[in-house]
């Protein structure tokens, strides 16, 4: 793109330097130059005029060829580059491969097809926003730039997802952009993030480029299905098994079990970094964002205010303890009911988020659920 953009300029101010040079050239044989009496005078004004006002004329002309072909390389190059992270978008990103392959010099060699997905980056936009999550974008193609190196054909597939062609068969700049600390810094805080990624070799993974895409994905998949934060290479075993294992998401899964779940971090303001529609109409609101705004984004806003400070203490008694029991507790829902409720939680040490509790909360207020619990309880004791 950029390789093109300059040809395009050069080409502009060839052809504004060759019309400003043939207008010079006119009126220096054209205006037969005199000296009178310590004075410049021509005798030829008129032919001067003229060839001054075709001059003109030719100018004119020239400024709107060139304002028309301004505007029609730009359109080409908004019709095949991602407005918000400057990558090629998914068919500009296609025809680039198609050339590179046909290309004599290239043919045979081999290349890695590679498809890169932003870890959880739903909890990214839904905890801290679409301008951060845009942030993150913008971060990761940057981030893929400097390590793919230049000669790589980049491209945003769509959403979060990025595929890339690297000439060669090292890895290297997988393992770079994998082991490298990857954040979006905004007015001096940082918003970390990881990256899971699937890769082929072509030809000898997939005798069509699309094959070896199609392999890539089976590799990312695998990755996220194990591991994530790290990359993989195609094996022949990656086959539709992998995928059927992942037929039931995080999200499936978190929105269709019996109970509200609610993610926070364990130090500091006990910042909520995740709850599921459970726990939201729980609340007695209609979406993350809504609750958020009520909680004030705090684990403590969930909390019945008169029972906070003895929570608080509950749970600060348990983790010196090292062991996670029960805690009952209040919560006031967004419509101002009042629910009783029973919190088991587990507290993690993670990566990104540092100490973070996973946390299930069952609704007591109904008879039968506070039977079946009070039921369980006495069968422990």
């Amino acid at each position: 793109m950029k390789k093109s953009y300059r040809k395009y300029m050069i080409y502009v101010l060839g052809i504004t330097f060759v019309v400003l040079l043939t207008v010079c050239t006119t009126l220096f044989f054209d205006s037969r130059i005199n000296v009178v009496n310590g004075h410049v005078v021509s005798s030829h004004n008129g032919e001067i005029a003229l060839n001054v006002a075709v001059s003109v004329f030719l100018i004119l002309i020239t400024l709107a060829v060139v304002r028309q072909h301004y505007r029609q390389a730009s359109l080409e190059i908004f019709s095949s580059v991602d407005s918000l992270t400057h990558l090629y978008n998914r068919r500009a990103f296609d025809e680039r491969v198609d050339h590179y392959i046909a290309n004599k010099m290239h043919r045979g060699r081999p290349a890695l097809v590679v498809m890169v997905d932003i870890d959880d980056f739903k909890l990214v936009n839904d905890l801290y926003g679409h301008e951060v999550g845009d942030g993150v974008l913008r971060d990761l193609a940057a981030n893929m730039k400097a390590c793919f190196g230049p000669d790589a054909i980049l491209c945003r597939n769509g959403g979060d997802e990025f595929c890339a062609l690297i000439p060669g068969d090292n890895p290297i700049g997988l393992t770079k952009l994998t082991n490298m600390a990857k954040y979006y810094e905004d007015r001096g805080k940082k918003y970390p993030y990881t990256v899971s990624i699937g890769y082929a070799v072509y030809p000898h993974q997939g005798y069509t480029y699309q094959m070896a895409l199609s392999h890539a994905d089976m590799a990312l998949y695998n990755v996220k299905l194990n591991s994530k934060d790290s990359f993989a290479k195609y094996q022949p075993k990656m086959g539709t098994e992998q995928r059927s294992k992942l037929s039931f998401s995080l999200d499936d899964i978190s929105n269709n079990l019996p109970g509200a779940i609610l993610i926070y971090r364990a130090d500091g303001d006990h910042e909520i970094l995740f709850a599921n529609a459970e726990m939201i109409t729980m609340m007695g609101c209609t979406s993350f964002d809504e609750l958020m705004n009520y909680t004030g984004r705090t684990f403590d806003g969930v909390v019945y205010e008169a029972d906070r400070e003895r929570v608080n203490r509950e749970i600060d008694q348990q983790i010196e303890r090292g062991s996670y029991d029960y805690v009952d507790y209040r919560i006031k829902t967004m419509d101002g009911r009042i629910k009783e409720v029973f919190d088991n939680g587990k507290l993690v040490d993670e990566d990104r988020f540092g100490r973070v509790f996973y946390v299930v909360i069952l609704d007591i207020s109904q008879h039968k659920t506070r039977h079946l619990l009070e039921t369980a309880l006495e069968r422990t004791e």
